[in-house]
C-alpha cells in the first residue's frame, strides 16, 4: 500500500503531492500543487493574523545548526484605504 505525502523538490523547486512507494524513495503518482499550496498557506496565515486583530502572524523554527527560519504574512491595506 501506497501511501499520500507533500514534498518539495530542491531540483524543480516544485512542492508535489501524491501517492510514493513503501520504502518512501519513489514517487507513484505526483502533481504538481505548488501554487496551491502556498495560496493555502498564505490564506491560513492571514486567517490567524486577521483571528489575533494583528496584521502580520507567523511561525518560527529553529534548525538543527541554529538557524531560524520564519514564515510571516504581513496584511497591507489598499491605497487610499484605511483601517
Amino acid at each position: 500500500m501506497s501511501n499520500y505525502h507533500i514534498r518539495y523538490s530542491h531540483i524543480t523547486n516544485t512542492i508535489y503531492a501524491g501517492t510514493i512507494s513503501k520504502k518512501g524513495n519513489l514517487w507513484l503518482t505526483k502533481s504538481d500543487v505548488t501554487e496551491e499550496a502556498l495560496a493555502s498557506v498564505r490564506d491560513l496565515l492571514e486567517r490567524m493574523a486577521i483571528r489575533n486583530e494583528r496584521d502580520t502572524f507567523g511561525y518560527e523554527w529553529t534548525k538543527k545548526n541554529g538557524t531560524v527560519i520564519q514564515l510571516t504574512v504581513k496584511i497591507l491595506q489598499a491605497k487610499g484605504e484605511s483601517k
